[in-house]
């Protein structure tokens, strides 16, 4: 009865080597590590992707609380600028030399004298154009850009920003038509934004 059938299991996997060749691990081996060469890149790209838009999001939240800070200090003109902004934000020093990628297509930003860069505590660096607000509507705005490793690469993945008189702040793939600052006229422009960043 059941010893029968236990002797005959003991003797099949006697009479059979149990477990994996050689050949077999190597092609186990050899499948893991092409699962890896396509999986591992893209998990550490999203990884950067996700990190970048969390500094994005601590940017934005830092220039408009100094938006308002400035606001409750001073009276914001049309001659006010972004660089005015400055004494109320967060950041470890004034970055005199060097370049910072621009938005998608722009290539580069020079931190040098009159425009100069901040160094953020999260390692990115801010750069701000030294343009004026030129008016009080809605659609009267200056401009930033962030780059979030905060050196030139020539992937250009910098995220530009636009601040409004009245406060609010976008990005600008999403501007209001017909934009204006002391130095420019801009409308919505599809894809300005980096790959890595997104509102929601």
């Amino acid at each position: 009865g059941l010893t029968m059938k236990q002797n005959s299991f003991t003797y099949f996997l006697k009479g059979k080597p149990v477990g994996f060749t050689l050949a077999e691990l190597l092609i186990a081996l050899l499948i893991l590590g092409v699962i890896a060469t396509f999986t591992i890149p893209k998990v550490l790209s999203s990884q950067q992707d996700s990190k970048y838009k969390s500094m994005a999001k601590e940017v934005i939240s830092m220039v408009s609380g100094a938006y308002t800070a400035y606001q409750q200090n001073n009276t914001v003109t049309t001659a006010t600028t972004s660089a005015h902004l400055t004494p109320y934000m967060n950041y470890v020093s004034v970055v005199t030399s060097g370049l910072i990628d621009h938005r998608p297509g722009l290539g580069t930003k020079d931190c040098a004298s009159p425009n100069n860069c901040l160094q953020l505590h999260n390692g990115g660096k801010i750069f701000f154009d030294l343009e004026t607000f030129n008016g009080t509507n809605g659609t009267n705005f200056v401009g930033m850009v962030f780059d979030p490793d905060g050196v030139s690469t020539g992937n250009q993945d910098s995220l530009s920003l636009v601040l409004y008189f009245p406060g609010r702040i976008t990005s600008r793939e999403h501007v209001s038509p017909n934009s204006q600052s002391s130095t420019s006229t801009i409308n919505p422009s599809p894809g300005a934004d980096p790959s890595w960043f997104s509102w929601n």
